[in-house]
């Protein structure tokens, strides 16, 4: 069968043909990602390696990307030494599986740290943690000498209970500010040792509720007043407008909401600054790898949704990706499709041959491949009961395949869409183009079978009373 594109025909997708497109997207990536005629040399000792993720930070709010407020600009000062990479994404619109993702190299159907509809009423949002026989990034490095440390500020789904602590000598799972989580980063940065290390850090100032305390150079990132009203509260009631549709002013409220939003993204940019010019001052930024993120984005009324863990559409999946490497002077715009999944093998090709050798065994997908995936197994309880929650009781799978994208559902509602002329995802062509949904389809269930892989789930993750509370104030459970 062969695919309709725009006014041409491709050629049937054959082994042969699939092969030799696979070695190409690989040369590709090759010629993208690996050290290249404009990237500095591959180092000789094993480097220091620094992952943040900037937790719920969606890329089109970051300046680094062309945002109009100026949301972003240490994010911007690091891209200009490094790789800026502009077709970055997710593999899940929350926390537990993208960051599951990040670690072990796999998909969310191959690591099963997502959910669960048979997860019983005192588990943490039907949440299934990460399996202890899987093998993270924090392991392998540990395991070769480093020193490991993680600092995170999303203390429910990044707990250690969730299997997000393997590998890491030292965990700190802590609801705090950004400026307070470096603070912990630091004193790990300030231990004395010749041992190289991995330190990842988790920045939630533009998670829910969003930070708004204010900063000194709002004025000069072109960012407004923050609203003044609870960032919790005003985020419900837009919630309820959009999705409810109880006749409040949308676009009123939108830019409300918004306003409080891109100040939280200004203090992880603030806090990620900081955390650059200590690597400088200890005279490290040179020789480590410093590789930043977020784990997913936000709805802001696109497709009626607020928040993310919804769907799978592109504002909840794109995300940024800044890769400063080894010895690296000069940034690049990189174009090359990567994914969560792929995140680690990135990571190797900026590590010593050696290295890169080793986790090529142990992490299977390197950016570039011709197909990329993204999941949502199920939304939150709390959302689920809601007058509106009819429409999540679904699973969604979505299938990246050139410039295609789609999406197979559990209750039926499949969607395709053509990124290339419909970034924004409002017309669905699953109608006009049966044939290619067809087989997009089967290269989806070809694709989960051939390469599902791993241990069951985890057992559901129990939440205490206290924990509840803190659920609460994330929106992740309701106020009853």
């Amino acid at each position: 069968m062969a695919l309709a594109r725009g006014g041409t025909r491709l050629l049937p997708v054959t082994p042969a043909r699939a092969l030799l497109l696979l070695l190409g997207w690989l040369l590709l990536a090759s010629a993208a990602c690996g050290p290249g005629d404009d990237a500095p040399p591959r180092p000789i000792r094993p480097p220091n390696v620094v992952l943040v993720t900037f937790d719920t930070v969606r890329v089109d709010h970051l300046s680094t990307y062309g945002y109009t407020r100026r949301t972003s600009p240490n994010l911007t000062e690091l891209a200009a030494v490094g790789d800026r990479f502009t077709a970055a994404q997710s593999t899940a619109p929350w926390t537990v599986p993208s960051h599951a993702s990040i670690f072990t190299g796999r998909y969310t159907f191959q690591h099963g740290a997502e959910a669960s509809d048979k997860a019983p009423e005192w588990a943490t949002q039907n949440a299934v943690g990460l399996a202890e026989s899987f093998e993270t990034l924090a392991e392998v490095f540990s395991a070769s000498g480093y020193r490991t440390c993680g600092v995170v500020a999303n203390e429910v789904f990044l707990a250690p209970r969730f299997g997000f602590a393997q590998g890491f000598g030292t965990y700190v799972a802590k609801r705090q500010p950004a400026k307070q989580v470096n603070q912990v980063a630091f004193e790990f940065l300030d231990q004395p040792s010749d041992a190289p290390f991995f330190l990842f850090v988790n920045y939630m100032d533009a998670h829910r509720p969003y930070r708004t305390t204010p900063i000194d150079d709002a004025v000069s990132r072109g960012l407004p007043q923050p609203d003044p009203e609870p960032a919790g509260e005003l985020l419900d009631r837009y919630i309820e407008a959009v999705m409810a549709k109880t006749g409040e002013d949308v676009d009123a409220l939108r830019e409300r909401v918004i306003s409080q939003y891109d100040h939280g993204v200004a203090h992880d940019d603030l806090a990620l600054g900081a955390l650059v010019a200590k690597l400088k001052q200890l005279g490290k930024f040179d020789d480590t790898l410093i590789v930043v993120t977020s784990d997913h984005g936000e709805y802001f009324g696109e497709h009626e949704l607020v928040e993310h863990n919804k769907d799978v559409y592109q504002e909840a999946l794109r995300v940024p990706l800044v890769v400063k490497r080894p010895g690296q002077k000069r940034g690049r715009v990189l174009d090359v499709p990567v994914c969560h999944a792929e995140l680690a093998r990135l990571i190797a090709s900026a590590l010593t041959v050696e290295q890169e050798n080793e986790l090529a065994k142990r992490f299977p997908y390197a950016p570039g491949a011709p197909l990329r995936l993204a999941e949502l197994w199920l939304s939150r309880p709390n959302e689920l009961k809601a007058s509106w929650g009819e429409r999540f009781k679904r699973k969604r799978a979505a299938l990246y395949l050139e410039r295609w994208k789609y999406i197979r559902s559990t209750d039926g509602k499949h969607e395709l869409y053509d990124l290339e002329a419909d970034p924004r995802e409002k017309r669905n062509l699953i109608a006009e183009k049966p044939e290619l949904a067809r087989t997009l389809e089967e290269r989806l269930s070809r694709f989960e079978a051939d390469s599902r892989a791993g241990p069951e789930q985890a057992a559901p993750v129990e939440v205490s009373a206290e924990e509840l509370e803190t659920l609460r104030a994330l929106g992740y459970a309701d106020g009853k």
